[in-house]
């Protein structure tokens, strides 16, 4: 990295990430378990309503606000940096330094050889891991279509629907009417929601694909 002010983390790590609903749960969970001194994760950073027992030592590792505000902003989640890269409010420096930010004292706490991470909210940073990563593996997960679509419309948690927390916030989840570019820029609000989730498994598969040609892992 261009900035001296911190340096790439050089322990052995496992990138695993995905557009979301790509088992990346049970591929963390087989990491774990058939890899030598390997510690693997789901989503380290996530405040699950069902692990409550797990939120005061996520909070020691990664700060309250990231683990609470910082979900909704462009700079206290992996899910905001990629999207503050997308819309051009960063820039890759800035980005790695905010990633590094949220992953670096977590992953010296691990004793481990191997440090593995199942994360579909790394999918718009696949080109800047090896860079903060040199001695990483970085894996893309992309599910059939069709299956996504239906995986998605039938989860509890919504999607592009009235229930969908994250849709609310530009720095939460994507849409077409953000990208001037795209070609359903000024269509989005007439979509249906099943055609802003097939909206969502192509452009996020898209810049995936995009940024795993800059990626040498």
């Amino acid at each position: 990295m261009s900035d001296n002010s911190f340096q790439p983390i050089n322990k052995n790590c496992v990138f695993i990430t995905s557009a979301g609903r790509s088992s990346n749960r049970f591929l963390s969970r087989l990491m774990e378990t058939s890899v030598e001194d390997c510690f693997s994760v789901h989503e380290p950073d996530l405040l699950a309503l069902v692990q409550t027992d797990e939120w005061l030592e996520k909070i020691r590792s990664f700060g309250l606000f990231n683990m609470t505000i910082g979900k909704f902003t462009y700079t206290g989640s992996t899910r905001g940096i990629s999207l503050a890269r997308e819309h051009g409010k960063t820039n890759d420096t800035a980005a790695m330094r905010q990633f590094y930010a949220l992953r670096q004292k977590y992953i010296a706490s691990i004793k481990q050889r191997i440090y593995a991470e199942s994360n579909l909210q790394l999918a718009g940073l696949i080109d800047l891991i090896p860079k903060m990563f040199p001695n990483s593996t970085t894996v893309y997960i992309m599910r059939d279509g069709r299956t996504w679509v239906r995986s998605h419309m039938n989860w509890k948690f919504d999607m592009y629907g009235k229930r969908d927390v994250f849709s609310y916030f530009s720095s939460g989840r994507a849409t077409a009417d953000q990208f001037p570019s795209d070609p359903f820029y000024r269509k989005w609000d007439q979509l249906t929601r099943f055609q802003k989730i097939c909206w969502q498994w192509q452009h996020r598969n898209r810049q995936a694909l995009a940024l795993l040609k800059k990626n040498p892992t």
